[in-house]
């Protein structure tokens, strides 16, 4: 008899063969303008057309990221549906055998758009809606006009039977409807097509001004605690067994870098999307030399001060990295108060639970 396995299967033995860096997972941001004005964005004051890499250059980079063994990519922006070659890029991509994932707000699909999605539907569509209703959604856009839009285009990808989920981020102005977008796709989609994140973090200008709109953490616990999938989740992660990766000494705790990583809209690559250490211009540079290259470097870097984080005994269950730190402290080993308050709290409700 053949074993049939299931793509979580797939990718759980693809994950578990991984023994040395390979790039499985790419995130291109395309560029990093939009038609929308979202009071949380982290790109807005980076947004420029000049220098943004053209379509041969993607399309050059996308062979040098296929010849390493990448499967998945995912196209971000800002944006990626307001460049005039999107349709080329995505489908040069799939005929490549690429994943393709999409992250979008959902209001600039255009016929031709449509049309190659069609041909060659994606691995998935994600789609940002900041609420259910006009008032909340377009506080966050602050484009008049941006949620009927939005609408109208998921309903005809919805029509289109496109493989899609809805998220939302947390912010001040839309908490009291981030269940009523869970609840939303849970009906038009079905379960597990919803994804909220409570963490925004400062522009990569280094403008803080996403930092006000921040949900608390109480506030964070009662959005989950006011749904049992939410709240099982939140428990399931409470009864784990947090621990660092690696001695308290290294800086850098987080592997993701071993297969996954960023390319910004002029080509730099980047482990990671905050970060501009061991980055590389790939206009200069082959991605196979950078990726291999440069990324280890970071998994030598030590604490060079006696900062408080390195220490502390919450930091297995905190939000603080390097990347994080500096973007929001200009230091890689700052302090970040709000990633503390997380911490405790997420701490005091493990003790909670504890029998």
């Amino acid at each position: 008899m053949i074993q049939r396995n299931t793509y979580e299967d797939f990718v759980k033995d693809l994950e578990g063969r991984l023994k040395t860096p390979r790039p499985l997972r790419g995130h291109i941001e395309l560029t990093h303008r939009c038609n929308l004005d979202c009071i949380h964005c982290y790109c807005k004051g980076s947004e420029s057309g000049n220098g943004e890499l053209g379509t041969q250059q993607w399309k050059d980079l996308f062979d040098q990221i296929r010849q390493e063994g990448c499967l998945w990519l995912t196209l971000t922006g800002g944006e990626p549906l307001l460049r005039d070659d999107f349709p080329e890029l995505y489908a040069y991509l799939r005929r490549k055998g690429f994943f393709v994932t999409i992250f979008t707000n959902a209001t600039v699909f255009s016929s031709d758009v449509f049309k190659i999605l069609k041909r060659y539907p994606p691995f998935l569509i994600e789609i940002s809606l900041y609420g259910v209703t006009k008032n909340v959604y377009e506080s966050v856009t602050q484009v008049s006009g941006s949620f009927p839009k939005v609408r109208e285009n998921l309903n005809t990808l919805l029509q289109m039977k496109m493989p899609l989920v809805l998220k939302t981020v947390g912010l001040r102005q839309n908490k009291n409807e981030i269940l009523k977008v869970k609840a939303l796709a849970e009906k038009i989609l079905g379960k597990k097509k919803f994804k909220f994140d409570a963490f925004l973090i400062p522009r990569l200008n280094g403008d803080q001004t996403p930092c006000r709109y921040r949900l608390s953490p109480e506030e964070i616990l009662e959005i989950e605690r006011g749904d049992e999938d939410m709240l099982a989740q939140h428990q399931e992660e409470l009864h784990g067994s947090p621990g660092l990766l690696r001695a308290r000494e290294f800086l850098y705790q987080c592997d993701s870098w071993r297969e996954s990583f960023f390319i910004n809209p002029y080509g730099r690559l980047q482990f990671c999307l905050l970060s501009q250490e061991y980055s590389c211009d790939l206009k200069k540079r082959s991605f196979k030399d950078a990726f291999y290259h440069e990324f280890p470097k970071l998994w030598d870097e030590k604490f060079t001060t006696a900062a408080k984080c390195k220490a502390c005994r919450l930091r297995p269950y905190c939000h603080f990295c390097p990347a994080r730190a500096f973007i929001e402290t200009g230091d890689q080993e700052g302090r970040v108060e709000y990633y503390c308050r997380l911490a405790k709290d997420y701490f005091k409700q493990r003790q909670l639970l504890k029998p």
